[in-house]
């Protein structure tokens, strides 16, 4: 019995860990950014935002490598029967699953869209970048969303000459922003 349940933890580690290693060196080189998807193998594109789920390749992969090598490591230095080596490994291969879950989230949570939203602008305070006339455009540069960008802008007062002192009013229904003297 000892027999078959050590020649079955080999397969979970030996082929565990070569999917893994697989399935993290495409990752690592953006394989799954160009349309190879190993999940599903239908050319989607597996962005980060899928790169774990509870039933991926990596998941299961990571599940069959660490209960192979626990359970191998149970029954030959831990010196367990096959109960207790089972229990131990799939109960060691279920952490590892949620450590690789809990990383991934985590490194999901530091990934942003890179996205401006114009609203957020409406109240920060900036400097006039190209003279902002009475009736036309001109660029003004302010902190938004933590980026100091420049964006073009217009006035309903005078002019506003460069390096002048501004806060964001509006927005007008093209984007630009409306601006007044601070």
């Amino acid at each position: 019995m000892e027999e078959k349940l050590t020649v079955a933890f080999w397969i979970l580690a030996v082929s565990g860990s070569l999917i893994f290693v697989v399935r993290t060196a495409l990752l690592l080189l953006g394989a799954d950014h160009h349309g190879v998807d190993a999940d599903t193998g239908d050319g989607h594109i597996d962005s980060s935002d899928h790169a774990f789920q509870l039933l991926s390749m990596q998941s299961l992969s990571v599940l069959a490598m660490g209960t192979g090598w626990m359970g191998l490591l149970a029954l030959s230095t831990f010196g367990l029967k096959a109960a207790g080596a089972t229990l131990l490994s799939l109960v060691f291969g279920l952490f590892l699953v949620w450590l690789l879950g809990t990383l991934m989230i985590r490194a999901r949570a530091l990934e942003s869209a890179g996205t401006l939203d114009p609203k957020r602008a409406v109240g920060s305070a900036g400097t006039v970048y190209s003279t902002v006339p009475a009736l036309g455009r001109g660029q003004v540069q302010i902190i938004v969303q933590g980026r100091l960008v420049t964006w073009d802008a217009t006035t309903t007062g005078p002019a506003l000459p460069t390096g002048a002192r501004i806060r964001v009013d509006t927005i007008d229904g093209t984007g630009t922003l409306v601006v007044l003297a601070a």
